[in-house]
């Protein structure tokens, strides 16, 4: 049950962050197509690179949550069939 609850948060949870990730990157995109100072573009990069490394971590617990689930689906087919 634990497991179950903490996949439920981190699912909560993902979806609170991968909205305004999504607004992030489509501002990104336009800011990119704009023309910048330099400054502005070191800015962009740097923006860049976090949103990746977020997206990144998101994917990341996205397999992992995917992979608990498949877990806890084998280990109620073994003790269905253990009944």
């Amino acid at each position: 049950m634990p497991l179950r609850i903490t996949s439920l948060f981190l699912s909560n949870g993902l979806c609170c962050i991968q909205n305004p990730l999504s607004s992030n990157l489509g501002i990104r995109n336009l800011l990119s197509k704009t023309k910048l100072t330099d400054e502005q573009k070191e800015y962009l990069k740097h923006l860049n690179t976090a949103s990746n490394e977020l997206d990144e971590v998101i994917a990341k617990i996205n397999k992992a949550l995917d992979n608990e689930g498949k877990f806890i689906r084998k280990t109620l087919e073994k003790l269905k069939e253990g009944e």
